[in-house]
């Protein structure tokens, strides 16, 4: 015998409860600057301009280069992670 396989409800249960946290603990926050990044490259190309703006259409831009560090940070720790 070369190894067992576990494969009934209750161990399958168990390993996909430790894929979702793993996985909600590492891909979530890239997807959130993702969602950050593209809010915010968005409003700057197509976004309300004058007294409708919520901010300078300049400080959309300013933003999105810190969303895009922030994801940059969030991949790098995904990778990271699910590469141990």
């Amino acid at each position: 015998m070369i190894g067992t396989l576990m494969i009934g409800p209750k161990s399958m249960k168990n390993t996909f409860a430790m894929y979702a946290q793993l996985l909600q603990a590492t891909i979530s926050p890239v997807y959130e600057q993702l969602q950050f990044f593209t809010n915010n490259i968005n409003d700057y190309f197509l976004g309300v301009s004058g007294e409708d703006a919520k901010q300078d259409r300049k400080q959309y831009a300013i933003d999105a280069i810190g969303n895009a560090k922030e994801l940059e940070v969030a991949t790098s720790n995904a990778v990271e992670k699910i590469e141990k």
